[in-house]
């Protein structure tokens, strides 16, 4: 084996796969496999649950295959000189990396241990880009990180009378947002692990585009012509999410989403792990926060709102609300807000294919 590669575009490759391996205990994990074909060079890099394969052009004199470090050869590249990458194969699967006047010299590992990427075919449909990364950026915040229960470890996507749905929740707050397609979609419902939602938005993530999308029983992958992203899914039933979405309308407060997101993290400030609420009190047309924490301080400002309603007083988990408001795409957002125990429900005033639900504190 032995290539000359763009440093730039073989730094970009080899970094791609740093967030995949090295999640496992299992050593062979931590490489990744290195393969010169004519034209191309490939990369790929699986813990066993997510698998990534991408190519990338370079001039090949000889090809070959080698598992390497991930790791040691991104730090290799990264403190490389020069324009250029040269990867050359030696004996007992060691390879030398070139990279202007340096040398670097790399123990490898012969490619029948390394674990095998599929690159499933089948029925596949098109999903724009865009669409997807605005989804994950949306519901992502929300995915739970309780393993006790797996089936919250993760974002829902589904499809329903030419729409979209994306949902998360963590127990205390849910993500929906809903887009429509400009094709039948069909997708029963499948569960997307976090990990898995985190690198599925790095491949789409500044996409011009679509790509191609295929379920399968256990897995789902992404392609285009130069990259495959596969992973698998959470076996599991998703719990009725619809149940928690208020059908009645609450009181609906309108607020500049700038301003009230810039008040909330201000009263982030005295927040921590222990004493996370804000006090939320509308009286005479105005609305009061509060953030009290014995072991920081106290945070106070009042900002005048547009509401017509009785006054109220509620208390919720300040980051939430901040998290919350981070999807809202308008610039004025509606806070719908229910006495008691009743979840409040925030979405943008004119675009409503977003909705954040937050559960409140208990005083």
């Amino acid at each position: 084996m032995d290539f000359t590669v763009e440093r730039n575009v073989f730094l970009e490759g080899v970094q791609r796969t740093l967030s995949v391996v090295g999640k496992s205990n299992l050593a062979i994990l931590n490489h990744l496999l290195l393969t010169a074909e004519e034209g191309k060079i490939r990369i790929t890099a699986t813990d066993r649950e997510i698998g990534l394969v991408a190519d990338y052009p370079a001039a090949v004199e000889s090809t070959g295959s080698v598992v390497v470090n991930a790791r040691k050869l991104y730090e290799m590249v990264r403190e490389g000189a020069g324009n250029s990458v040269a990867v050359k194969k030696r004996e007992n699967n060691r390879i030398d990396v070139i990279c202007g006047a340096v040398v670097y010299r790399l123990p490898g590992i012969d490619e029948e241990q390394f674990p095998a990427v599929p690159l499933e075919e089948g029925d596949t449909f098109s999903l724009d880009c865009a669409l997807m990364a605005e989804m994950i950026r949306k519901t992502y915040t929300t995915i739970g990180v309780d393993e006790l229960r797996p089936y919250l470890c993760g974002a829902f996507l589904h499809t329903l009378d030419g729409r979209i749905r994306m949902v998360s929740t963590d127990g205390s707050r849910l993500s929906l947002v809903e887009k429509r397609t400009g094709e039948e979609l069909k997708i029963k419902g499948i569960i997307l692990p976090r990990r898995a939602v985190a690198e599925i938005r790095r491949f789409v993530e500044g996409r011009e585009g679509s790509v191609d999308v295929g379920v399968r029983e256990r897995t789902c992958f992404f392609r285009d012509k130069r990259n495959f992203l596969r992973v698998h899914l959470i076996h599991a039933e998703y719990p009725d999410y619809e149940r928690v979405i208020p059908v009645e309308e609450g009181m609906k407060i309108f607020l500049k989403r700038d301003i009230i997101s810039g008040s909330l993290k201000r009263m982030n400030v005295v927040s921590s792990e222990t004493f996370t609420g804000v006090v939320l009190n509308v009286a005479g047309g105005k609305l009061k926060l509060n953030s009290t924490n014995p072991d920081v301080g106290e945070a106070d400002e009042e900002m005048e709102i547009d509401y017509g309603g009785k006054d109220f007083s509620i208390t919720y988990n300040v980051r939430y609300l901040i998290d919350a408001i981070e999807g809202v795409d308008d610039e004025e957002i509606v806070f719908e807000i229910r006495e008691g125990s009743g979840p409040g429900v925030i979405s943008g005033k004119e675009d409503r294919s977003y909705r954040a639900i937050i559960m409140p504190l208990r005083e």
